[in-house]
């Protein structure tokens, strides 16, 4: 047979008496008061104030149970909206990450357009030289072009997407 050690239980009763009961000798002792000095007393007597007591405590885990569901009702609801959060913050990067490879793809292709509008504007690049004599003259570098440069850079702004 184990040996419990011997401990007192002291209990606030909602008069503001206080119960102290010795494990080891099974004794009740009610105080007037937390800290007055506690008088010898007969179960009987004090059974009514510990049910009252008795149901008080439960009623107050009751309590404190609801809050706690409704403390992780409203935990795992922040939970849910933060994931949310997650997979939009997400979703907008992978837009914004495409729409910068989008970006970058639109300035290439205006850098290319701005060098062959370049070689169009060049006043030189009209000229017609000279070859050998008068009669002989070469065509200009437009002309031999024919409009190929500027079909090629359509092409690839009809072809992307």
């Amino acid at each position: 047979m184990s040996m419990t050690p011997e401990r007192e239980i002291r209990v606030n009763l909602l008069d503001g008496s206080e119960v102290i009961m010795n494990t080891g000798d099974r004794v009740l002792f009610q105080a007037s008061r937390p800290g007055a000095i506690p008088l010898s007393v007969e179960a009987e007597l004090i059974v009514d104030d510990l049910l009252v007591a008795l149901e008080e405590a439960q009623q107050q885990i009751k309590e404190l149970q609801e809050g706690n569901r409704s403390a992780c009702e409203s935990r795992d609801m922040a939970y849910r909206s933060r994931d949310e959060a997650i997979v939009t913050s997400n979703q907008h990067y992978k837009q914004a990450f495409f729409l910068n490879e989008g970006l970058a793809e639109a300035q290439q292709t205006i850098a290319r357009q701005r060098e062959i509008l370049k070689f169009y504007a060049t006043q030189g690049n009209y000229n017609w030289h000279k070859i050998m004599s008068y009669e002989e003259c070469e065509s200009s570098e437009i002309h031999r072009d024919r409009g190929k440069l500027a079909r090629t850079i359509l092409e690839e702004g009809e072809t992307q997407p």
